[in-house]
């Protein structure tokens, strides 16, 4: 029995996971935008046909160019996210008496059958009033040929965000288009090569939270060795992550925070970037490591050169690895960066950009942003368990423990 509980609990630790996504559904809004539309109910379906056909070339809802949400929904008019037609099932009057005459009731139950009335969206005002003068007369044929009686009414503004908005909120008021979000466990499941590399990125990250600190540490002896008493007792107050950035496909590691910091110190007065420019994150370091390192290829080729042009965009493709959860304004740097994951260690129940906290605010998946990024945190399974305590540590350490005594002089 001893035996049997052992191998269970070992296939329980086997089954936690090494890295937990970040997913973030959109939340269903109470309140719907709405737009002003010129419908009409369409009396015959033989109709239904050649009235699209005309409607399409005079007053189009969308281009052929709009292929996805954010095209269709800047397209003119507003309304590209609406589907043309509607249709509506009318309710049917109850059976006939089972007593009645079998002819009889086979004849009065196809008439009794359910009916689908069907309505079309033409376009909102504003654009039927800027057509010319030839269009307005195209249009007041399509009307009186195939008998429409022209009304305006509230529509959904947008694209509905997930598919129970779209069935419970959109779909009574009037059709329209839906963009699904790949969320398929098998598609977004990570491989072993992908958590192998992923795990080494966390490894790495954490030798570059010890490296920060050990710098902060030599810059405040430094400090304290030169007289500054403002530094003297100073807490160990600075959060100092670990950032690096990584090639996926090579796993070499292109930027580390700390790389960048002692560049700055080399170069500047003396100062601890942290500490003096709230530009200076390990994690925007860690960004600026990049941009260095493309600016210094370009300076071999030109800017104008092919080279150049066709070489790396900051951290496309890249992933980013973190001892603890990025702010708001960290998540955004990474969102400008594009990158393409982001791996962290413990959340930050504060200020963290990503929802770990239960906040709404997840700048990873925000639906408004030119593009998005994968986000996970390391778990405590039995493959990840020591890094997710170093991180935790670290962390720990950073906000509660002062400066070592010996470091500090009166």
């Amino acid at each position: 029995c001893a035996q049997l509980g052992d191998e269970m609990e070992h296939k329980s630790v086997e089954d936690v996971p090494v890295f937990k996504e970040i997913l973030h559904e959109p939340e269903i809004e109470e309140k719907t935008d709405f737009v002003i539309a010129v419908v009409s109910p369409i009396d015959d379906p033989k109709y239904c046909q050649p009235l699209l056909k005309a409607l399409d070339n005079l007053l189009p809802l969308r281009s052929c160019n709009a292929t996805n949400e954010e095209s269709i929904v800047k397209e003119r008019g507003g309304i590209g996210h609406l589907r043309r037609i509607r249709r509506i099932k009318e309710s049917s009057p109850e059976q006939p008496n089972s007593t009645s005459e079998p002819e009889t009731s086979q004849k009065d139950c196809k008439k009794l059958r359910p009916t689908v009335k069907l309505e079309v969206v033409l376009q909102t005002p504003e654009i039927i009033n800027q057509l010319e003068e030839e269009g307005k007369q195209a249009l007041n044929v399509l009307v009186q040929k195939y008998e429409l009686k022209l009304q305006e009414r509230q529509l959904p503004g947008r694209p509905a965000k997930c598919k129970h908005e779209l069935t419970a909120m959109f779909n009574p008021v009037w059709p329209t288009l839906f963009f699904p979000k790949n969320t398929d466990e098998v598609a977004l499941a990570l491989s072993d090569g992908e958590v192998t590399f992923m795990i080494e990125g966390m490894k790495q990250t954490i030798s570059d939270a010890h490296s920060s600190r050990r710098q902060l540490e030599l810059w405040h002896t430094e400090q304290n060795e030169d007289g500054m008493s403002i530094t003297a007792n100073l807490p160990l107050k600075l959060d100092l992550c670990g950032a690096v950035i990584q090639n996926p496909v090579s796993g070499e590691i292109v930027s580390r925070a700390s790389d960048e910091r002692k560049r700055l110190m080399a170069s500047g007065k003396g100062d601890f970037p942290d500490l003096e420019n709230p530009l200076c994150t390990p994690t925007l370091l860690a960004i600026q490591g990049v941009s260095r390192k493309e600016r210094e290829a370009a300076m071999g080729f030109g800017m104008n050169s092919n080279e150049f042009k066709s070489g790396q965009y900051l951290c496309t493709g890249y992933d980013v690895y973190l001892t603890k959860e990025p702010d708001v304004f960290e998540a955004m740097c990474l969102v400008h960066a594009r990158a393409r994951k982001v791996v962290f260690g413990v959340p930050d129940d504060t200020h963290g950009g990503l929802g770990v906290s239960g906040k709404k605010i997840a700048v990873h998946s925000l639906p408004g942003t030119n593009h998005h990024y994968r986000a996970f945190q390391c778990e405590s399974s039995n493959r990840t368990q020591n890094l997710f305590h170093l991180c935790r540590e670290i962390h720990r350490l950073e906000k509660v423990q002062p400066m070592n005594e010996k470091h500090c002089k009166s």
